[in-house]
């Protein structure tokens, strides 16, 4: 495994994490070079390349967590565990040693919220049409439009599906959102 392990202190507050991210990176003077086969990824789903990249974790690490390590960096004080990003379920912590940066960016859950799950939670339902992973399904607001669901959530009790959209609306790109919907049932129909 590659990257900086989960903190004992970490797991012992939240548990062990939903998904895992980590790399060597090689320190050049400040700069961070992650090397693509130093890197380890764990997470529950077994999915392409392409599908793991859209997830709002690895969202998340790419465009807020490693910008915000990369600008840390030069500051960063050797051999120290240092928390550089933490924002509700997502942390990433950093190491300099030896001309490595060593990273770890993990994924949490509460009790009451968890996503991109691949089997249907336990929770309230807000339609009556119920989609399956796979399905093609139209949001019905903001001009999302179709999709397909790629996983489900759950938040405080209510059960919703992520959409990978068709084609993301230009607000939504400009917000640097990834081009997914998490939406309830009463927010989607059958495409």
């Amino acid at each position: 495994m590659f990257g900086l392990p989960v903190p004992k202190e970490v797991i012992d507050a939240k548990g062990n994490p939903v998904r895992y991210w980590g790399c060597r990176a090689i320190d050049q003077g400040g700069y961070l070079d992650i090397v693509h086969d130093r890197v380890t990824c764990n997470g529950p789903e077994t999915l392409p390349l392409a599908e793991w990249q859209g997830l709002p974790f690895i969202w998340w690490l790419n465009k807020v967590a490693l910008p915000e390590l990369r600008r840390q960096l030069p500051a960063m004080p050797y051999e120290q565990v240092v928390p550089v990003c933490s924002q509700s379920q997502f942390s990433l912590f950093a190491r300099r040693a030896g001309g490595y940066v060593y990273v770890g960016a993990w994924e949490h859950h509460t009790d009451a919220c968890k996503y991109d799950l691949p089997e249907r939670p336990v929770g309230e339902w807000s339609n009556t049409f119920d989609p399956n992973i796979g399905d093609r399904v139209e949001i019905t607001f903001n001009g999302f439009g179709a999709g397909s669901v790629v996983s489900y959530f759950c938040e405080h009790g209510c059960r919703g599906v992520r959409v990978k959209l068709d084609k993301q609306p230009e607000w939504h790109r400009k917000q640097g959102q990834p081009p997914y919907a998490l939406v309830f049932g009463a927010e989607i129909r059958p495409a």
